[in-house]
């Protein structure tokens, strides 16, 4: 016979499984990675279907140059907001989530090629909010954790960029056009956003712990008395001194010192985010081409190109956090760009498409991890976290989508296997700057999500 303290009872297996589904921090690191996962799909979605744009509206490279550079100014743009908003909070990255969602749904409706470049300006300032905050929530998670966890963070975005480009290379061959591609595929994305809001840290994870004063009992003494003594007057000269800062001007001065410390760190963090985005902005959309033109391929294996180095980005994004925490941020970052540095020296030099395309992998293996370990160290070291990793998303947008309409001009006066070297000099500035990523945080102590923000939803 069952008794109803037997139905009552929970099995330990079901209490394990409730207990690891219930932990916050494992909850928000999937809630997280599926924004970053959005992040790669909405962005890949868009950039897939360029080319019909660019038939749509008979324009020519240097115009669809002048539209990508609008997207470009439109994450400038987003650079002012990080001084006076404090980015990071779950409300906040939900909300830009949901903005990057809305705001591709006006790239197909724009009915002339200068609302065109006004679409993309909206969309880029709202693209460059939701990677500010998803990759402050990303360092906040982290600290939390402590253990590296932005490359794989990194590498769920890599996973939406491939899986965006492959349903827009599905959406072109089957002829569907990009406003019912972004119907279906934005409000999708909105609804799998909205589904994961519950996971992300809300205000009861970001606060800092707040110790109630002790009350102590006032001890009383009875008065003692003495005697006056009568001393004579000593007459001394009187003694300057410094005028007494008050409590406002001392935090000022502080706050003034620890701002202007880190500076250098950001500046350094800045450029190697660019070269970065630029060697990956170039990887992309000059492999293909590369193999076809250079070493004269065929467009099937020269289309293998684009594709091996996604998905050897993708595996040491997703291997990253394992080989920081084992070699640490210095070694890890100059090792990986040290490899993509042989890697694109080999690809240069090589005369037969294999070589390069196996080469092509060892440049993603190696930029894979540089982008990640520069917003965890921004975020960790600078003052104004959200500012820091808005100007090192500024320069990271501005390489990305600057990056290769350079490298595309430069072909056409040098040729594309000399226009390519210039990223080996890129990738070498990223070795010599990697020593900034030693110096020793500076604000993990300080909570960079501010608390009047950060609410629960």
């Amino acid at each position: 016979m069952v008794t109803l303290e037997s139905q009552v009872t929970p099995r330990p297996q079901l209490l394990s499984i409730l207990s690891a589904a219930l932990d916050p921090l494992r909850s928000a690191r999937i809630g997280l990675s599926t924004i970053f996962f959005i992040h790669g799909v909405i962005g890949a979605s868009w950039v897939s279907r360029l080319p019909f744009f660019q038939q749509q509206y008979d324009v020519g490279p240097a115009a669809l140059s002048v539209a990508l550079f609008c997207c470009a100014a439109g994450a400038v743009c987003a650079m002012p907001m990080a001084r006076k908003m404090h980015f990071g909070s779950k409300r906040m990255t939900l909300l830009f989530t949901l903005l990057q969602c809305l705001f591709v749904l006006l790239l197909p409706i724009a009915c002339s090629f200068p609302l065109f470049c006004g679409a993309l300006l909206a969309y880029g300032f709202v693209a460059s909010c939701m990677n500010i905050n998803m990759n402050a929530h990303a360092v906040h998670i982290e600290r939390l954790r402590k253990a590296p966890i932005m490359s794989s963070f990194h590498g769920f975005c890599s996973l939406g960029c491939m899986a965006g480009a492959l349903l827009g290379s599905l959406a072109a061959q089957v002829s569907v056009n990009p406003q019912l591609h972004f119907m279906i595929i934005a409000p999708l994305m909105m609804v799998v956003a909205y589904s994961v809001r519950t996971g992300l840290l809300g205000n009861e994870h970001t606060q800092p712990e707040h110790r109630q004063p002790e009350h102590r009992q006032p001890e009383h003494r009875q008065p003692e008395h003495r005697q006056p003594e009568h001393r004579q007057p000593e007459h001394r000269q009187p003694e300057y001194r410094q005028p007494e800062c008050t409590q406002v001007e001392a935090l000022e001065t502080e706050e003034a010192t620890r701002f202007s410390k880190p500076n250098l760190m950001v500046l350094a963090m800045c450029l190697i985010a660019l070269c970065s985005y630029v060697s990956e902005g170039a990887m992309g959309d000059w492999t293909t081409i590369y193999l076809h033109t250079v070493l004269k391929s065929s467009e099937a294996f020269a289309a293998l190109g684009f594709s091996i180095f996604s998905v050897a980005m993708c595996i040491g994004r997703f291997a990253g956090d394992i080989v920081i925490k084992r070699f640490g941020p210095v070694n890890s970052v100059r090792g990986s760009a040290s490899l993509a540095l042989v890697g694109l020296a080999t690809a240069l030099l090589a005369q037969t498409a294999a070589v390069a395309l196996c080469a092509f992998a060892a440049v993603g293996l190696g930029l894979s991890i540089i982008v990640p370990t520069t917003y965890s160290t921004t975020a960790k070291r600078a003052s104004n976290a959200g500012a820091a990793i808005a100007l090192v998303s500024l320069f990271g947008y501005a390489g990305v989508l600057g990056g290769p309409p350079v490298i595309g001009f430069t072909a056409e006066l040098t040729g594309l296997r000399a226009a390519l070297s210039l990223i080996c000099f890129m990738i070498l500035m990223v070795v010599i700057l990697s020593n900034q990523l030693s110096r020793e945080s500076e604000n993990d102590a300080t909570p960079f999500i501010s608390n009047d923000v950060a609410l629960d939803i």
